[in-house]
Order: structure tokens, then C-alpha cells, then sequence
């Protein structure tokens, strides 16, 4: 009867050294879920700061866009005005130039 009561020890025995394992793969385990968790929600806020960043840049790239065909504009614009005062001078200049060159022929 030792026999059957000792093998029914070491069977229980290796059933407790089974649950002891399992129990402490379950710790180690509880421990990474609660570490990964963390990680996730550290990335996840990580993500709406990134992401809040990028549509404030978006932003400020659309103002300098804007910014830039305004200031386009503008300039095309002096550039007309200056060309036209330009071609207004030379007109003056030919005229004031025809003007002294007719007073020297006939002096």
C-alpha cells in the first residue's frame, strides 16, 4: 500500500510543481501585460501629440502657402508698375532726346 500511497504522493507531487510553474508564468505574465499596456498607452498619447504636431505644421504650411501667393501677387504687381513707370522715362527720354537734338540742328 506504500507503493500506491507513494506514487500518489510524487503524482501530486508533479501536479503541485505544475501549478507552481503555471503560477508563476501567470505573474510574469500579468507583469509584461501590465509593462505592454503601459507602452501601448505611452504610445498612444505619443501618437495624438505627434499627430496634433502634424496638423499645427499643416497649418502653418497653408498660412505660408497663402502667405506666399500674396506676397506673389504683390510683387508681379510692383513689377507691372515699375515696368510701366520704366516705359513712361524711356518715353520721356526719347522725347527730351529728340527735343535737344532738333535745338542743336538748328542752332
Amino acid at each position: 500500500m506504500t507503493n500506491s500511497s507513494g506514487a500518489g504522493e510524487s503524482r501530486l507531487d508533479q501536479i503541485e510543481a505544475i501549478l507552481r510553474s503555471t503560477a508563476e508564468r501567470t505573474a510574469e505574465n500579468a507583469i509584461a501585460i501590465q509593462q505592454n499596456t503601459a507602452a501601448i498607452l505611452e504610445n498612444r498619447q505619443q501618437l495624438q501629440r505627434t499627430m496634433l504636431a502634424v496638423e499645427r505644421l499643416a497649418n502653418a504650411q497653408m498660412e505660408l502657402a497663402r502667405a506666399f501667393d500674396e506676397d506673389r501677387q504683390r510683387f508681379e504687381q510692383t513689377q507691372a508698375s515699375n515696368n510701366a513707370a520704366l516705359e513712361r522715362i524711356d518715353r520721356i527720354m526719347d522725347y527730351l532726346m529728340r527735343r535737344d537734338g532738333e535745338r542743336g540742328s538748328e542752332g
